[in-house]
């Protein structure tokens, strides 16, 4: 996923709440003591206190709120002897989803969903989150308490199949999810509506990084964080049913076309996915249209509003681009044979929901970086979507891995050679700059691989940019050690990677085991002290050259340690350019060293030091503020690289390092 500036406004909005009030229990499920996790408030306003609603381990006898529950069905709303009894399910799920939005032009519509999951402990009752529906119906007897739904299923065992079904209403005029007097898309509860300043409407729900119990039943919330409620789960297959108010309207979802029978419109995929990658988008502006078919035979198509056809027309062929080149080098596609990507108005970003891409209607344009975007998200039904990513901690595992194969990679298909080097260019040295804490927001960056008990929410705000620029550089520094020190290079180790974590979750320390194989690091004396370092660590180390001296015959400089990490840098090379002509060296840098000098003897003075040009590390590099030499940088060539060409995904205006211009 890609957001832009917009998002950002909207992340800050829902999630910084949650993160400054947290503690706040009142406003949390009360379950806290029972899981010994921590709660995480939100606005009073929006959600009732637990004083109003059913409070589902005390077993209280007092109802929920009439404005958004219903009586229900079985047991009734409130089942003491069941709902003690939690066993949120974590991964696995099979879903039957159907929404009718027959009425949605009156502001209603309703949600059928089927759920059925393999707990992995015994029990009676089954626990997922749901945000402020009114639920019509149940085929069991549940509490529900406007975010916690315990269903009472009876006695079962660990590994038996279980299901419940359950209908509810959205009402869309309840959808700001903050009380405010305008409507931001990204805060509504429910389906998003996304409506263009033209006219053209589309209905869908977005889902990451917590949204999707806005519109299902999941085990996942976005108030509750800890290492079972705020986890990224994942669905074995779904089913999706759309009804639609009249026949103008179109609905694509997972499994790209889908099958459409009069107003109702049927998907189903039998691929695991993660959950936020579950979505359809309906609308009745859509004109669909074939991009083409790729070598294999997967067909891309465009859901597009007439205003856009032009730039879609432009920008759509590089998901074929990124396809045939992802077969060719990493593995299939694993996801069918149709594939859309979906105009979505004042989104301003992309979401790689599984199928059906939503790309917002201002980076439909016909230049590199509504290119980049289709191929960011493209990429992602390999690293993402496929191989998934085991919990946030990990979440570099899809975005750094998407970021690599996209700009070291197949941006090189669609970019000009000069553009191409400058683009690597920019992720090395953004990369280094968002290790470190913005001067925005003075909170630590990362490490790339966080605690298990992070808070997500916080990332999302804080240090978003450094999983997707600063991961795919670290994969440079590991692609550029595969060429030098085994004789291959990233793309077979990652091919090797997808077949062996294919449509399966992966974490940071079994690529690190991976890696190890991989290379017959038997000793694991190569890749550990690595990831130590620059996966586990931040920030980066900032390099500083200073006492540069030329006596006619040799030149040399000294290279500090300035701030930042003290991460190893050992063999790190100088390069002294006089012309054409290179005069190289290295300087040894290890942990607890602050600095080395490196010299040369050369003929002529040099016009120009490169440090590292083959991005064997990343750090920051300066110049000491009475620097008397030749210019520095990192490539060994003109010297552009002091003011890099922006990147199609650097920052548009200086802030927070959250979102980029796309996601």
């Amino acid at each position: 996923m890609r957001l832009t500036r917009s998002h950002v406004a909207a992340l800050l909005f829902a999630s910084v709440p949650t993160y400054l009030l947290s503690g706040c229990s009142e406003n949390a499920p009360n379950d806290a003591e029972e899981t010994g996790s921590e709660d995480i408030g939100v606005p009073t306003d929006t959600v009732p206190s637990s004083s109003d609603s059913t409070s589902s381990d005390e077993g209280s006898d007092s109802t929920p709120l009439a404005s958004d529950t219903d009586t229900g069905t079985g047991d009734g709303w409130d089942n003491p002897g069941c709902a003690a009894a939690r066993n949120v399910v974590e991964d696995g799920l099979r879903l039957e989803v159907e929404v009718d939005l027959a009425s949605y032009d009156a502001g209603l519509y309703s949600i059928r969903e089927k759920i059925t999951v393999t707990p992995q402990q015994a029990g009676v009752a089954l626990s997922f989150y749901g945000e402020r529906v009114k639920v019509l119906w149940a085929s069991v007897g549940m509490a529900y308490d406007n975010h916690l739904a315990t269903f009472c299923v009876g006695d079962f065992a660990a590994g038996d199949e279980v299901m419940v079904e359950v209908e509810y209403v959205v009402d869309e005029k309840n959808e700001n999810a903050l009380g405010l007097p305008f409507e931001i898309p990204m805060l509504q509860w429910g389906l998003r509506r996304y409506e263009a300043s033209s006219g053209e409407l589309m209905v869908g729900p977005f889902n990451e990084p917590y949204y999707a119990p806005f519109w299902i039943f999941v085990p996942q919330s976005m108030h509750r964080v800890n290492a079972v409620d705020d986890d990224s789960p994942f669905v074995e297959s779904v089913e999706l049913t759309v009804h639609v108010p009249t026949a103008e309207w179109t609905v694509v979802g997972p499994g790209g076309l889908g099958e459409q029978k009069d107003t109702s419109f049927h998907f189903r995929s039998d691929r695991p996915m993660p959950i936020y990658a579950f979505s359809f988008a309906a609308s009745p502006d859509y004109e669909v249209f074939s991009v083409g078919k790729t070598e294999s035979g997967v067909e891309v198509y465009g859901a597009m509003f007439p205003g856009s056809r032009a730039g879609a027309d432009f920008v759509l062929p590089a998901a074929l681009t990124t396809i045939d080149w992802m077969e060719e080098n990493i593995g299939p596609f694993d996801f069918g044979k149709s594939m859309v990507f979906a105009d979505v108005p004042q989104f301003g970003g992309g979401m790689e929901h599984v199928d059906v891409i939503w790309v917002g209607t201002e980076n439909l344009t016909p230049d590199t970086q509504g290119q980049f975007l289709i191929v960011h998200e493209m990429m992602h039904h390999w690293w993402g979507n496929n191989v998934r990513f085991a919990d946030w901690p990990h979440f570099w595992l899809a975005e750094g891995f998407d970021e690599w194969s996209t700009n070291f990679n197949v941006m090189g298909e669609l970019m000009s050679p000069e553009q191409f080097a400058a683009l690597q260019l920019e992720y090395r040295t953004s990369g280094a700059e968002l290790t470190y804490p913005s001067q925005w927001l003075p909170i630590d960056a990362g490490p790339l691989r966080f605690a298990d008990d992070d808070d997500m929410t916080v990332h999302f705000v804080t240090d978003l940019q450094l999983y997707y620029v600063y991961g795919a550089a670290f994969l440079e520094m590991v692609n550029q050690r595969l060429i030098r020190d085994f004789e291959t290079d990233l793309n077979e180790a990652l091919a090797a990677w997808f077949e062996h974590k294919r449509l399966q979750s992966a974490t940071t320390e079994e690529f690190l085991a991976f890696l190890e194989s991989f290379t017959l690091d038997i000793q694991q004396d190569y890749w550990k002290p690595l990831f130590d370092d620059w996966v586990y660590k931040t920030p980066v180390p900032t390099l500083s050259l200073s006492a540069f001296t030329y006596d006619g015959s040799s030149a040399s400089v000294t290279v500090t340690k300035a701030k930042g990490g003290d991460q190893s840098l050992t063999g790190l090379e100088v390069v002294f350019v006089a012309g054409e002509t290179l005069f190289g060296t290295t300087v040894e840098l290890p942990a607890g060293t602050k600095s080395a000098v490196a010299s040369v003897a050369m003929p002529v003075a040099p016009n120009r030091i490169a440090v590292d040009p083959q991005l064997f590390y990343v750090f920051k590099l300066i110049k000491a503020k009475d620097w008397t030499g030749p210019p520095i940088g990192f490539a060994i060539a003109p010297p552009q690289d002091e003011e890099p060409a922006r990147s199609p995904n650097a920052s548009p205006v200086p802030g927070p390092h959250f979102g980029m211009t796309t996601r």
